[in-house]
């Protein structure tokens, strides 16, 4: 599996939001045993969600990235994963409970390819989109020659880094990344 650079810090074993936005970083590449691990931590309409996916590498990979999902917000709540209960809002986004005891807990998940983010706020709404950059699919070359000076210049700043600093307003440094003020911990999984 490839491991970009640079690394992201490991997490504590306790977590906390004070005013701040955590994002994680997840590889969806694991054993079979994990796998059926993340499996268990779902619910039944999550496995059945899983289920509908006609390619294994999806149903994997949505597996995979929920299993996460609900180790991390289990972590913050200090419960265990399969404790933790699912609701959806508006556009089938997912949504802890008030069974779940933490409705102020905000998230977001982004997966692509071999690679997942979720991002974890408090009172307020987040969003995390992740995209696997493909050379054949927007290849230099194929940005001077058909998109617009804006469009190329973003191309150039993102190619092959997949994150938009300059639309974030993000300054990255050593698994943080802040922006206005704020502090982003950028966190490996």
């Amino acid at each position: 599996m490839d491991s970009p650079s640079p690394a992201w810090p490991v997490p504590a074993d306790t977590l906390s939001l004070d005013d701040e936005v955590h994002v994680w970083r997840a590889w969806l590449d694991v054993p079979t045993s994990q796998v059926e691990s993340h499996r268990q931590t779902l619910s039944a309409d999550e496995r059945a969600r899983a289920d509908r996916f006609c390619f294994q590498r999806d149903r994997i990979q949505f597996i995979v990235a929920r299993g996460q999902l609900t180790n991390i917000l289990g972590r913050y709540l200090g419960l265990a994963p399969d404790q933790l209960c699912f609701g959806y809002r508006r556009h089938e986004k997912p949504a802890l409970t008030e069974a779940a005891g933490a409705p102020a807990l905000r998230f977001n998940v982004s997966h692509s390819h071999r690679a997942a983010l979720i991002a974890v706020t408090h009172d307020r709404e987040i969003g995390v989109d992740v995209e696997r950059i493909r050379d054949e699919a927007a290849d230099i070359e194929i940005a001077r020659r058909y998109f617009s000076p804006h469009e190329e210049r973003h191309h150039a700043l993102t190619h092959g880094l997949g994150v938009v600093v300059s639309t974030l307003g993000l300054v990255v440094m050593g698994g943080m990344a802040v922006r206005r003020g704020e502090v982003w911990h950028l966190t490996q999984l």
